[in-house]
């Protein structure tokens, strides 16, 4: 796993956790089997993957997320089963150019906050379940309030202090020779 992505998988671990433990029907996938480098090297294996993940949530949950690395940059990907919809929530795409994949949501300012608007983006999805249709999964597109990606990573930090360093944690990994 690449350094990049280190800090990324424990918000993903973070996520998986408070879906599960309030039971929130939205199913998360690994970012790294769904990022832009395993598609292209190990395609079939990705594609596997998320076939196995659509029988496996299709009918449980209500959205399949996860979040793709594009390269340098992290958007949101929400498949909605019962819609038969894939939205592509971009903090950096300012225009919407088709209804069925791409939603407007909130759009960063200049900067390296990517990641954080897609975390952000996910914490919406889940509060929108068990709605009517599929428009009315709709998200502001204005600068997401300095708050609210403050509340983040104190999220985060609480995580990382209670999961990972932690003994009691469940991603403790005690290091040796230190």
């Amino acid at each position: 796993m690449c350094k990049h992505n280190v800090s990324f998988y424990f918000i993903y671990r973070c996520m998986v956790q408070k879906i599960n433990k309030q039971q929130i029907p939205v199913g998360i996938l690994d970012h790294e089997m769904m990022s832009i480098v395993v598609m292209r090297t190990e395609k079939q294996a990705s594609v596997d993957y998320l076939v196995k993940a659509l029988y496996r949530y299709a009918t449980r949950k209500e959205y399949i997320t996860f979040f793709h690395q594009t390269g340098n940059h992290w958007v949101l990907v929400v498949i909605i089963p019962k819609w038969n919809k894939v939205l592509y929530l971009d903090s950096l795409r300012s225009q919407l150019h088709d209804n069925n994949l791409i939603l407007q949501c909130h759009q960063q300012p200049p900067g390296n906050s990517c990641g954080f608007y897609a975390i952000h983006h996910l914490r919406i999805v889940m509060k929108k379940t068990n709605l009517e249709k599929s428009e009315d999964l709709d998200l502001p597109t204005n600068h997401v309030d300095q708050s609210v990606l403050s509340s983040i990573r104190t999220e985060l930090a609480a995580f990382l202090l209670t999961q990972v360093i932690d003994e009691k944690g469940e991603f403790y990994y005690p290091r040796r020779g230190c």
